[in-house]
């Protein structure tokens, strides 16, 4: 690497370098980098995709700057912003602690001086400013961790699912009180020629869980929309929720049966009424 393409990758964390190099050397692909890694396929490829983008776009402005900040051109605090920020990826909070500013712990206040510091670079008569300004708005839309005000960022490079609410509903169904489970099964439990079903967690089944039939009408949909339950119109497709409810431990627990279990999962609650 030239002196130009040093200070660019210096400036990339190391699991972006080593999303960039592993495997360069072996017969791998992204499925397997990414769990050398321990991460989902999809993760991986995020990681990949910013770390190229990082180079090119720091090998770009070291090429036209000989460093990040033009020399006697910003508030100290600023320059201390921007060090924290891009050369050691802090997140906000993070990077307010590291300019031991506790003013700037402050949401409100923090995002006043960010934006004040923003609007002088962009209104600055020098280009060099200026491209740090949009430089900064490149990295804040790649990274995971924004730290421009809403304001004044653009929207994230990432299309992301958002897995956590799934994640903490599955952790809510498993962890449901044998109590609240009981009542559940002796209010609506319904043993019509036709009705809706529901899958919950049941640890007094073997299965750890059971699918129950509900009455099959408008209100009983609104009622397990009401308590956080999904209803599906045939048994086996809430057969599938509870089979996922009881196995979520085992197999959402690595980066590849768990990117399964998550597509899965989605496919299966497109089939519900609710």
């Amino acid at each position: 690497m030239n002196e130009i393409q040093n200070k660019a990758w210096n400036l990339l964390t190391e699991k972006e370098k080593q999303a960039l190099t592993l495997g360069l050397g072996y017969a791998k692909s992204s499925w397997e980098v990414g769990e050398m890694m321990g991460l989902s396929h999809y993760k991986f490829l995020e990681l990949k995709e910013r770390a190229e983008r990082f180079f090119k776009l720091f090998e770009g402005y070291f090429s036209k700057y000989p460093s990040l900040v033009r020399p006697n051109s910003l508030d100290d605090r600023f320059r201390d912003f921007i060090e924290g920020i891009i050369e050691k990826r802090m997140s906000r909070k993070e990077v307010s602690q590291y300019m031991g500013d506790s003013s700037l712990l402050v949401k409100p206040i923090s995002t006043a001086m960010i934006i004040k510091w923003y609007k002088g670079l962009i209104s600055s008569s020098d280009t060099w400013d200026k491209d740090l300004a949009l430089l900064i708005t490149e990295v804040d839309r790649w990274s995971n961790k924004r730290f421009l005000p809403r304001d004044i960022q653009l929207p994230s490079a990432y299309l992301r699912r958002i897995k956590w609410k799934d994640q903490s509903y599955m952790r809510w169904l498993i962890k449901w009180p044998i109590q609240k489970i009981e009542a559940i099964k002796k209010i609506y439990t319904n043993r019509a020629k036709e009705g809706y079903f529901i899958a919950i967690s049941d640890p007094s089944n073997d299965m750890g869980y059971c699918v129950l039939q509900v009455k099959k009408n408008k209100r009983t949909i609104l009622e397990m929309t009401s308590l956080g339950l999904y209803i599906f119109p045939e048994l086996v497709q809430a057969d599938v929720l509870g089979y996922m409810i009881s196995k979520y431990s085992e197999k959402a627990n690595s980066p590849k049966s768990g990117m399964r279990f998550w597509r899965d999962y989605r496919d299966n609650l497109k089939t519900a009424m609710n």
